[in-house]
């Protein structure tokens, strides 16, 4: 984009869930290259760590209705098995795990979570993260919503106020 003469301030990141950790990611290798960040990073649910060690994966294991119970598809992934992508890489390395990452000099960041969701903890260390590195950094947790529920559940009230917080942060810095 930017080799097209796109200009960076006019570039918003945008992920969510394993999105997220590639959003972050890619910001990150954007900043190891000392190439231009984009104007903001908008993440939602991000799972930022494949550390299996969070609370929140066991305390939301039951309540999160995507990505929780033994029942769906997705919790083995989450739960139990280790990327095959990582190959020998441990779990902590911030290239699989950027919240061990220095995030110094990523743009601003929003982060949206809902408070049943398997990576609540995963928002919460990020935003507390961002902070102690000095990236300014927004948190909204919605109350009793599951993972990635502003895209899989577009009838609710809640995901209604999460787009308007996400088009309000966008036009806050996009140019």
């Amino acid at each position: 984009m930017l080799s097209s003469g796109i200009k960076p301030e006019n570039i918003i990141f945008v992920g969510d869930s394993a999105g997220g950790n590639l959003a972050l990611a890619l910001s990150l290798y954007l900043k190891e290259q000392k190439l231009s960040q984009p104007a903001a990073l908008v993440l939602i649910s991000p799972w930022t760590t494949f550390e299996q060690n969070a609370s929140s994966r066991i305390k939301n294991s039951e309540r999160d209705l995507v990505l929780g119970s033994k029942g769906f598809p997705l919790y083995q992934e989450v739960q139990i098995r280790k990327p095959s992508y990582a190959g020998n890489m441990k779990l902590d390395d911030p290239k699989l795990s950027p919240i061990h990452a220095d995030l110094r000099g990523l743009p601003p960041m929003l982060i949206q979570i809902g408070s049943y969701e398997l990576f609540v903890d995963d928002g919460l260390s990020l935003f507390n993260r961002a902070l102690s590195d000095d990236v300014e950094a927004a948190l909204t947790t919605y109350p009793g919503m599951p993972h990635d529920f502003p895209l899989l559940l577009p009838e609710l009230y809640e995901t209604e106020l999460s787009l308007k917080e996400f088009r309000d942060f966008v036009n806050r810095y996009l140019k």
